[in-house]
């Protein structure tokens, strides 16, 4: 499903209701902080902006600490998660000064 100009529309204006509350609130947004993410396929070329600045159109995204692309595949995310526990677990294991599994040596 394509993204229609109506749609580009409907976010933009969405975005520029934003500001105006986020001006009236006195509450600052930083849209270095923003992106936008296109869900499914068939995505859009439009530019949306906020307060004059562009925001960045990107295809993965971290949201609460969990990456996701637009297709919604966590396969991103899973591989971080386990390239992180085998990070530690190789920090772990250079703590021990050997690998013999036998007890005998501390044992004295």
């Amino acid at each position: 499903m394509n993204v229609s100009d109506a749609d580009v529309a409907v976010l933009q204006d969405c975005l520029t209701l934003l500001e105006k509350w986020s001006v009236t609130w006195q509450l600052s947004i930083s849209i270095k902080k923003c992106s936008i993410l296109m869900v499914g396929s068939g995505g859009s070329d439009a530019v949306y902006s906020f307060s004059d600045q562009a925001i960045e159109s990107v295809d993965v995204v971290k949201d609460l600490g969990v990456l996701v692309d637009s297709k919604l595949n966590f396969f991103q995310h899973i591989s971080d998660i386990t390239k992180k526990a085998h990070q530690r677990a190789s920090m772990i294991l250079r703590c021990f000064l050997t690998r013999d599994h036998s007890l005998t040596h501390c044992c004295a």
